[in-house]
């Protein structure tokens, strides 16, 4: 069977950099090995940011602002990881100016739209949205795949609600606001009974944090913006070139 693992391989590098980062390349292979492994891939990838801020920047200046910058002396590794994954059957990408999860969504849902089974290996929260397009996600740490009941179980809420979830409470990571005075508990509460942003927009009712979503729409929508996943940018290679080994 196809099986097409993507790799978020920021997510992954950074926190094993923090727990060991005089071996963090050697701790990269072995993370990668264990991956192939569990996963059993016919293709796989390792997608990085790309150096040019995204169009997400464009649309909101103080996008991630305050996030702490990458190691300096993990820089200059990045490429001898990437090579160490390379002779392990493992093919890396550097684009130029997009971020690895619009990338990564955009290649996972073109894989799915042929049949092919797609993992995306992150513990990033933000590809649970992917849940509903017959996605998988896998946390290379735990060992363990992230599906709707972890979800469900961590944020009170169903995959297909994430981006209107964090269009409500704001996302804390990526320094994007939300509704002012909306907290995890109104969210959960609210989606519970709207379902999704767009009906609470539309609601008549009299309900306080109803009326405070709606006075505060402007920044509701745009956090939604900011949160949902691109899965329509171009890509500039075929599964065939992410087989493993291939070229």
């Amino acid at each position: 069977m196809l099986r097409l693992v993507l790799i978020d391989a920021l997510n992954l590098i950074r926190r094993l950099h923090a727990a060991n980062s005089a071996q963090v390349v050697k701790a990269c292979e072995s993370a990668w090995q264990r991956i192939a492994d569990e996963l059993q891939p016919s293709h796989a990838l390792a997608v990085f940011d790309g150096k040019a801020p995204s169009w997400r920047y464009q649309r909101f200046a103080q996008y991630k602002a305050g996030r702490s910058p990458m190691p300096e002396d993990l820089v200059p590794k990045l490429t001898d990881i990437s090579q160490a994954w390379q002779q392990l059957g493992l093919k890396s990408w550097f684009p130029d100016g997009e971020e690895a999860d619009d990338l990564i969504a955009s290649a996972a849902v073109a894989a799915r739209s042929h049949g092919v089974a797609v993992a995306v290996v992150s513990t990033d929260k933000g590809y649970a949205q992917l849940l509903d397009a017959g996605v998988v996600q896998f946390d290379a740490f735990s060992r363990q795949f992230l599906g709707g009941e972890h979800w469900q179980q961590k944020l009170g809420i169903r995959p297909s609600q994430l981006t209107d979830y964090l269009a409500l409470t704001g996302d804390s990571t990526n320094a994007v606001p939300g509704v002012t005075g909306v907290g995890a508990k109104t969210a959960m509460q609210l989606l519970g009974q709207y379902r999704h942003l767009a009906d609470i927009l539309a609601s008549e009712a009299s309900d306080k944090a109803v009326l405070k979503v709606q006075a505060d729409k402007e920044a509701a929508l745009l956090a939604k913006e900011l949160v949902t996943l691109r899965c329509d940018l171009p890509l500039p290679f075929g599964l065939s070139e992410l087989r493993r080994g291939a070229g």
